[in-house]
């Protein structure tokens, strides 16, 4: 009985505690929107910075190629890079320094009126005041008095046209270092006088005795092996593989209009199958056409721009004429 009283002395206490509970349950549910609000915001101001940064960079190095001024290309590649961002987000502050990374991994910026060719860009983009659309606004933290907050982010690009080597993916081809044209344009290989007899720029990437399935395969997927310049003298010898052979038509034509990384050369020794060509750079170019028959045999190729190329090492003596890697260093 004694049992049965107190049972009945605690029934609507659930009452009492019920509100409490749903309202601590509101403040986490509130917080939880505020705070996945945030970090998407968050994330989409980072993909604005990072991909600003990075598209300043390959603008800059383009324009040097041009023969823009360091002043002018800064200036392009801040517009470009403004333009990545606004991909990604909208009503944002953004700004754009430009300078270096120190040995110890801080940027250090360039005055505006420093014009040292700069090796890094940073970008800042920003909701705060003074952004377009003003501080981030939130949902339900103006109840406890909180309407918005600052969220800025920065990111950092470098960029280099010193390629050493290639970890893999290189085509069996080498051009001349003088027949290399600018940007967008078309080229012939072979129309100059630096040739060997027998020997027009075919290689002999691992030194065998390459039997036409190796060079198939190079030409169709790119070498397999680590490509490197050596870093003291700032070139390497490659033996070459004689003539061009027609059987070798179908694979170049085949990866026609693709974009691909070959070496240049500015030397060629002997003849035949016992040329060697000094190679001291790479080149990015799309191939257009290519004739192995006849006496007047070619490839024709377009030379590309500026890009981001996978698997290459960097910091090389001679820096490519259009071929360079741009990544994020923060």
């Amino acid at each position: 009985m004694n049992a049965v009283k107190s049972v009945a002395k605690r029934r609507g206490q659930v009452i009492i505690l019920a509100p409490v509970l749903l309202l601590v349950l509101a403040c986490i549910l509130a917080m939880a929107v505020d705070v996945g609000h945030m970090c998407v915001a968050r994330a989409r101001l980072q993909n604005a910075a990072d991909s600003g940064a990075l598209a300043a960079m390959q603008v800059l190095e383009a324009k040097r190629r041009d023969g823009r001024s360091e002043e002018d290309g800064r200036a392009a590649a801040c517009e470009e890079a403004r333009a990545f961002a606004e991909l990604n987000t909208s009503g944002v502050g953004f700004t754009v320094e430009f300078g270096y990374v120190d040995e110890g991994g801080a940027f250090v910026v360039l005055a505006d009126d420093d014009h040292t060719p700069a090796s890094a860009a940073r970008t800042r983009v920003t909701r705060d005041a003074d952004a377009p659309d003003g501080e981030l606004a939130l949902f339900f933290a103006p109840l406890l008095g909180i309407r918005s907050v600052e969220v800025a982010v920065n990111a950092v690009a470098e960029a280099s046209s010193n390629v050493r080597g290639f970890i893999s993916g290189l085509r069996p081809l080498a051009v001349w270092e003088g027949d290399i044209v600018p940007i967008g344009r078309s080229m012939i290989f072979y129309e100059h006088e630096l040739i060997a007899p027998g020997n027009f720029g075919l290689l002999d990437f691992d030194g065998g005795s390459n039997p036409t399935g190796d060079l198939e395969d190079w030409i169709l997927n790119g070498y397999d092996g680590k490509i490197e310049l050596d870093p003291e003298t700032g070139y390497l010898w490659i033996e070459g593989n004689p003539g061009f052979r027609a059987a070798l038509k179908d694979e170049l034509q085949a990866i026609e209009g693709d974009s691909i990384n070959i070496l240049v050369y500015d030397d060629v020794t002997s003849s035949g199958s016992n040329a060697e060509f000094r190679c001291i750079g790479f080149l990015g170019l799309t191939l257009v056409g290519s004739k192995l028959t006849g006496n007047d045999k070619y490839i024709e190729a377009r030379v590309t721009g500026f890009t981001s190329v996978h698997g290459v090492l960097m910091d090389g003596g001679w820096s490519s004429p259009n071929l360079g890697k741009a990544w994020l260093a923060q």
